[in-house]
């Protein structure tokens, strides 16, 4: 398809140059000589291309390009002033209101058919871009409401499963232990799905600019000690021990207490996780200064096999395979740590990692004080 240049020029002498040039390199032209009516022209005509003289006797080419910019209907055609003089402050002007490019007068012929057949390029990778990325929205959407859709009917039957197995396991005696532990396996399942499902859940929301923060003013021990009490009997049963150490002071931040608490939970889940039997694992909350702003730092640090350096590139990516695997048989889905990243983030507060391998893991998280 012919491409459509509007020349908006008053000097009739540059208007026949750049028009014979033009037509010669196979463009169709279309001539304007004031802003009178000058949306309608372009409506009209629908030109792909704009050369605007910059400086019209009768005419201001940079409020005309802001016109044009400004109007619904042309904001998206690209401009290239065409000026003899040009101050920098109003070619830094002209870019701000939406030109694309300039030529200097007296132009050359071969730098006006080049720098128009650049623009033309250029335009055509937008389109381009601006096509697959509308494809891409779209199959994130459909992805979206597939991984929605997939939560929200597998999640309810699998709280069925846990919740009748329960019943089950405390109706059942010591004498039917056969029974008992094919319970058992059916819960620690049912578990292990639900797990997988509440982080594509999380990540999916996250993700889609869905998660809503609700902010409220809390103490951070309280919630560090109520995730702390929810592993300790996971911990024993691995032989393991928490030491919990708490800051003698309240220690109060404004923050979404159910997101911080599954901040806690994925960290000190996976210090349980991937820790071997008779480990220690330490958390620790605590008041700091830097910069003059006072934090609540938080520590949650193990003795399992630590991260390396090929971990360390990847550590935060969704489905990250890392070297370390848990070592009773627990559920992993690679999520937890890149959903640590992103609710630490949104959150405002900060996360910083040291470890090596056999030496364990010692993450740091830093949120703001409120008095």
């Amino acid at each position: 398809m012919t491409k459509k240049i509007l020349i908006i020029d008053n000097n009739i002498d540059d208007v026949k140059n750049l028009s014979v040039i033009l037509q010669q390199s196979g463009f169709l032209i279309d001539i304007a000589d004031s802003s009178n009516k000058i949306i309608e022209k372009i409506s009209s005509f629908e030109p792909d291309l704009i050369l605007l003289d910059a400086l019209m006797p009768q005419e201001d080419g940079l409020e005309l390009c802001k016109l044009i910019k400004d109007d619904i209907f042309s904001k998206e055609i690209p401009i290239i002033f065409i000026t003899e003089f040009i101050k920098p402050e109003n070619l830094e002007k002209a870019y701000d209101y939406g030109a694309i490019d300039y030529i200097k007068k007296p132009f050359l012929k071969e730098e006006l058919i080049a720098r128009v057949k650049n623009q033309f390029q250029s335009i055509n990778q937008n389109k381009i871009i601006k096509k697959q990325l509308k494809e891409l929205t779209e199959l994130n959407n459909e992805k979206n409401g597939i991984i929605e859709l997939t939560v929200h009917d597998l999640k309810n039957p699998l709280q069925a499963i846990i919740g009748y197995s329960d019943v089950l396991i405390n109706k059942l005696t010591e004498k039917e232990q056969l029974l008992l532990n094919y319970l058992h396996s059916i819960k620690s399942s049912a578990q292990k799905a639900v797990s997988i499902i509440k982080d594509l859940n999380e990540v999916n929301t996250i993700e889609s600019g869905n998660l809503t923060l609700y902010y409220e003013k809390f103490d951070v021990r309280e919630v560090l000690l109520k995730n702390v009490e929810d592993y300790l009997f996971s911990a024993e049963s691995k032989k393991q021990i928490i030491i919990y150490e708490e800051y003698e002071d309240e220690l109060f931040v404004n923050s979404d207490k159910i997101k911080m608490a599954r901040i806690f939970d994925n960290l000190i889940s996976n210090a349980v996780k991937y820790s071997e039997s008779n480990k220690k694992i330490y958390v620790k909350c605590d008041l700091i200064t830097e910069h003059n702003a006072k934090l609540v730092k938080i520590i949650i640090k193990d003795e399992g096999p630590g991260f390396t350096k090929e971990d360390l590139k990847k550590i935060y990516g969704k489905f990250a395979k890392l070297s370390a695997r848990p070592t009773s048989d627990e559920c992993s889905t690679g999520l937890g740590l890149s959903i640590v990243k992103k609710l630490t983030e949104l959150l405002e507060g900060s996360l910083e990692l040291k470890s090596s391998v056999g030496k364990g893991a010692e993450f740091i998280l830093k949120f703001k004080l409120i008095q």
